[in-house]
């Protein structure tokens, strides 16, 4: 009997325990933080190895900026990102669109079905 009461799927079976998608939730939220620490660390450490200065040039304006290593490597990885977070979230906005109305119709036909099964049966025969 305990465990019919801790083992109940959403379908009535007993396939999974109470709370399992909650608990996933949850151990993936570690790996992220874990797999964003250890690359942060690495980063950390890259950083500190690559404090060489060097010498950013473009032909026909000479030098222009002295700057460490690591800067000319992580400053492209951070625009990449924000300009890639950027291009999703503006590729998202027509389906986003269309996913609202498609909402707005799905509202409006559950209210219809509604009153309908409201409405009195009548024997017309």
């Amino acid at each position: 009997m305990a465990r019919a009461a801790f083992f109940q799927g959403e379908g009535g079976t007993d396939d999974e325990p109470i709370g399992s998608e909650h608990a996933e939730r949850i151990m993936q939220g570690w790996i992220r933080l874990i797999t964003a620490t250890v690359l942060g660390i690495v980063a950390m450490f890259f950083a500190m190895g690559n404090q060489t200065e060097v010498v950013v040039t473009l032909p026909g304006l000479g030098d222009l900026v002295e700057v460490p290593l690591f800067v000319l490597v992580f400053v492209p990885l951070f625009l990449g990102f924000v300009l890639g977070a950027v291009s999703g979230w503006s590729g998202g906005t027509r389906p986003r669109g269309t996913l609202d109305l498609l909402r707005d119709q799905n509202q409006a036909l559950e209210r219809e079905l509604t009153n309908l099964r409201n409405l009195p049966l009548t024997n017309d025969l």
